[in-house]
């Protein structure tokens, strides 16, 4: 089985940290104390996406490059939206856990008036649960369970797709997207700043530890078993005993296959922060 990198998960909590960092001297400088953004756009925020994330258009990207397939860029949104979303909630859990700040989710439906002209609402209990019904229409429709499953077969284009045109022909809405709304306390956020700034400085330390003690242990292994091998090669042309050598002669400490493996584990244990 493949086996999971231990550093990985200090470099994720680094990530998570300027997360934070960033997102409360952005929320430092709102007016109103309240916050409402796409993810999307705080992906681009945030410095994780550039302005052409999930915009540009296929045709467009292939002409870049021609050996890319629909499934290679389906299968990037697929891994990169699996990877962002999983650093961004962290960070907004660790906050929220804090006592920073509150975030909600709400549905945007977008509509427009006699004239023609587009304007917003937020979806109320009972519209949320009219996109629901029509949702769970389609899931039926495409002969699917969730919205997992959508995201894993790379038919969420087709699925909302068809989501929005059901909205409209009954609900006479052009279409809805999610965002999200954060509440806190600015004074409580300016505080917190340079907390989590020396919080970066010491997690960045640990992890420069936790690399030289890991490469450092595979250093260790490398050496022996090279003195290991040369000492072998030694024993068998210097056997002077009858028949194949044995084994059990011959003198010379090896550390285990699976050295390397336990002293990252180690270091995960009992030095990581």
């Amino acid at each position: 089985m493949e086996k999971e990198d231990l550093r990985s998960k200090g470099n994720h909590s680094i990530y998570v940290k300027y997360i934070e960092l960033l997102l409360m001297n952005r929320l430092a400088r709102e007016e109103n104390f309240t916050c409402t953004i796409t993810r999307k756009r705080l992906f681009q925020f945030l410095g994780l996406v550039n302005g052409e994330f999930s915009n540009k258009p296929y045709d467009l990207i292939k002409q870049q490059n021609n050996q890319i397939r629909t499934y290679d860029l389906d299968h990037f949104y697929q891994r990169a939206y699996q990877k962002l979303d999983k650093i961004l909630f962290d960070a907004l859990k660790n906050l929220k856990n804090r006592c920073l700040i509150s975030y909600f989710e709400e549905i945007v439906i977008i509509q427009k008036d006699e004239d023609g002209k587009t304007y917003t609402t937020i979806a109320n209990d009972t519209e949320i649960k009219c996109i629901d019904s029509v949702k769970k229409q389609v899931l039926d429709e495409m002969g699917l369970i969730s919205l997992t499953q959508v995201f894993l077969k790379f038919k969420g284009d087709k699925f909302y797709s068809r989501v929005d045109s059901i909205l409209k022909e009954q609900y006479n809405w052009e279409y809805t997207y999610k965002q999200f709304k954060l509440i806190y306390t600015q004074k409580n956020i300016i505080q917190e700043i340079p907390k989590t700034e020396l919080q970066i400085e010491k997690l960045k330390l640990n992890q420069k530890v936790i690399d030289a003690m890991n490469q450092q242990a595979e250093n260790n292994y490398k050496r022996n078993r090279d003195k290991y091998d040369r000492g072998y090669e030694k024993f068998i042309s210097n056997w002077n005993g009858f028949g194949r050598p044995i084994e059990s002669s011959f003198k010379c400490f090896k550390y285990n296959y699976d050295y390397v493996d336990i002293q990252k584990e180690l270091a995960n244990y009992l030095l990581k922060i």
